[in-house]
């Protein structure tokens, strides 16, 4: 019988708060499976598979679980289901616990794909043992079956493909290579701010998104370029597999502020060799927001905007961009020559916080940030860091939380800009802060919150 990785089959507790008390203890099968239920899951005509240990398929089900409750209506597939595997499967062979469950599957939906998500280290196999399994199954269906992820897969054996390791994944794109697509548009945030400009210029795109179906993916390679605005490590993978074997090239972008936004639609337009409805595209939309935006910048001019930003996507570089172009001040941002002398990192002296890797404090946690923020006491706080939202709004400190920076920034386009702005403008005026920050109660010794972590050089 089909083991399908549901809450109530996985005993999992629907009691939101629960649930989200619990997260925190969850192992890496949690951590690692949100790209997949994302993207992967989301594909109305697939199935994906997690060929793993009962435990590793019940912290599966619970990722799932808090997908779908926190970004309710995505059109996440229900058509996720686990092989999880008991000690006899380990003990027996695994290739018949996958080989039952892929049947089972074939013939209760009839899918156009399967992908398959497994662990090795709980099952005892190795990722090529686990491909072998599925080199077998294609045997007898004619359907793609595809190795989306196993961790334990050796980095030196995979140079061609980093994550997309099989072979067949190269196969899929250009299956129906007479579409007429005319650039891909590989995305998977819901912010759809860039997505309603590109469909000012009225030319054909192809999406590859959340929700997007299984023909999107089989017509990419036909496409004439990509456009790669998301920072999931599976659109790098795509989009490199596309440059690589189906020779189409592929172009990052980052359309964020009225200078994001002017380099991502001339990227576009010399990728699809359109340039001119690009530029006119642009300059319109420029005069569309550009007094909105002098508003603004009179409104925040002065204002101490500090960006605590985890910097693993370089989303974070996008964000002090957005703050200068609003005027605002980011406390630490090496202008002017400014030097700080800094704990915070493994040199004594920086030019900035903001480095090549970007926001070198956006990893530090505990009181370190604490005592930042009443050292520095910006007038508010863009936060992509875990935890530190309701700390800024504990010590009295306008705080506008982003959760999560692999869904790309919600604030798209210059239109997105603006409202970035006044959502930074309206926090600021609001007097709720200055009332919580009146006595604040924090769990760290005052000589920890007394030391001085940053200050400037003469």
């Amino acid at each position: 019988m089909l083991r399908a990785v549901a809450p109530a089959r996985a005993g999992l507790s629907l009691d939101r708060d629960a649930e989200l008390r619990a997260l925190s203890y969850l192992g890496c099968s949690y951590r690692g499976s949100f790209s997949l239920l994302g993207i992967l899951g989301s594909i109305p005509e697939a199935v994906l598979v997690s060929h793993s240990s009962q435990g590793c398929d019940a912290d599966f089900a619970t990722a799932e679980l808090r997908f779908r409750r926190r970004f309710p209506g995505s059109g996440t597939s229900a058509r996720t289901v686990g092989t999880s595997l008991t000690e006899s499967d380990v003990i027996f062979g695994v290739e018949q616990r996958l080989s039952e469950v892929v049947d089972e599957v074939m013939a209760r939906y009839s899918p156009r794909a399967v992908f398959v998500r497994a662990k090795g280290c709980a099952a005892g196999r190795s990722g090529w043992e686990v491909q072998e399994e599925i080199n077998l199954l294609r045997r007898r269906y004619q359907v793609p079956i595809l190795l989306a992820r196993c961790d334990a897969l050796r980095e030196r054996a995979s140079k061609h493909h980093p994550r997309l390791h099989d072979d067949a994944w190269r196969h899929v794109p250009g299956r129906q290579a007479a579409t007429g697509t005319f650039f891909n548009k590989i995305e998977f945030g819901r912010e759809d701010g860039f997505s309603r400009l590109l469909d000012r210029t009225g030319l054909p795109w192809n999406s590859m998104a959340i929700g997007a179906s299984w023909d999107a993916w089989e017509r990419s390679g036909s496409a004439k370029a990509s456009l790669v605005l998301s920072s999931v490590e599976f659109g790098d993978d795509w989009s490199e597999m596309l440059a690589r074997d189906w020779k189409v090239p592929a172009t990052k972008v980052a359309p964020y502020g009225f200078e994001g936004t002017r380099m991502a639609l001339k990227a576009a337009g010399e990728a699809t060799c359109e340039p001119s409805r690009f530029r006119f595209l642009s300059e319109s939309e420029e005069a569309r927001f550009r007094d909105p935006l002098r508003e603004l910048r009179s409104t925040l001019a002065g204002k101490r905007i500090l960006p605590l930003v985890a910097a693993y996507w370089g989303d974070d570089l996008s964000i002090v961009s957005m703050l200068g172009e609003l005027g605002a001040e980011v406390p630490g941002l090496g202008v002017n020559g400014e030097r700080w002398e800094s704990l915070l990192g493994p040199s004594d002296v920086a030019d900035s916080f903001y480095g090549p890797d970007g926001l070198g404090l956006g990893r530090m946690g505990g009181y370190k940030l604490l005592s930042l923020l009443k050292e520095l006491a910006p007038d508010a706080v863009v936060a992509m860091h875990n935890g530190v939202a309701p700390w800024c709004a504990r010590l009295g400190i306008p705080v506008l939380e982003i959760p999560d920076p692999r869904a790309a920034l919600p604030f798209q386009g210059m239109e997105g800009l603006v409202r970035f702005g006044q959502k930074l403008s309206n926090l600021i005026d609001n007097p709720l802060f200055a009332a919580l920050s009146r006595r604040p109660v924090m769990p760290y010794r005052r000589e920890w919150l007394a030391t001085p972590l940053v200050r400037e050089l003469p």
